[in-house]
C-alpha cells in the first residue's frame, strides 16, 4: 500500500518509515482469508495519511483493520503524535461534571464520558492519563482503564 505523505503537517513522525504497510492476509481469529469491506475510514486522531478499510471475516464475523503496523511503526505514531506523550502527572486533573448551560458552553455533552450514568461499571480502553476514569470515580462508577 502506497500512502501519500505530502499533505501531512504531523508532529515528529518519520512518515517515510510509516508508508510501507502490509495488508493482513488472514483473519486474526479464525485464519480465514474470506472477508469483505465493512467500512472505509481515515485516521481522525493523529492524521495518519490515507484511508483504511475495516474488513469483516465471512466465516467468524470478526472485524479487523486491513493493514498491519509493525511495533516500530506503532511506537513512531505514539511518540510523535499521541496527545499525552508529553503530559505530566503533576498536571493531572480529572474531568468534572457540569450541567445546564455550562455543559452546553464547554461542549462536555459531546464527550462520550458525559453520557455514562452514575454507578455504572466502565472499561475505558485507551484511557491515556485517566481523566475520564477520575470523572467516573466521582460519580460512583466501578471504572477500569487500559491504555
Amino acid at each position: 500500500m502506497n500512502l501519500q505523505t505530502t499533505t501531512l503537517k504531523a508532529n515528529n513522525i518519520d512518515w517515510k518509515m510509516m508508508k510501507d504497510l502490509t495488508l493482513v492476509s488472514k483473519c486474526p481469529i479464525c485464519s480465514s482469508n474470506r472477508h469483505r469491506v465493512f467500512s472505509k475510514n481515515y485516521d481522525d486522531r493523529y492524521g495518519y495519511p490515507g484511508c483504511f478499510e475495516i474488513w469483516k471475516c465471512q466465516i467468524c464475523g470478526h472485524r479487523y483493520l486491513s493493514t498491519q503496523f509493525t511495533k516500530k511503526q506503532i511506537n513512531n505514531i505514539y511518540t510523535g503524535c499521541y496527545p499525552n506523550s508529553s503530559a505530566s502527572i503533576k498536571n493531572f486533573k480529572p474531568f468534572k461534571k457540569t450541567s445546564g448551560w455550562r455543559q452546553w458552553l464547554s461542549g462536555n455533552r459531546s464527550k462520550s464520558y458525559a453520557w455514562v450514568s452514575e454507578g455504572t461499571k466502565v472499561l475505558d480502553i485507551g484511557c491515556g492519563m485517566g481523566q475520564s476514569l477520575g470523572y467516573y470515580k466521582s460519580i460512583n462508577c466501578e471504572a477500569y482503564g487500559v491504555s
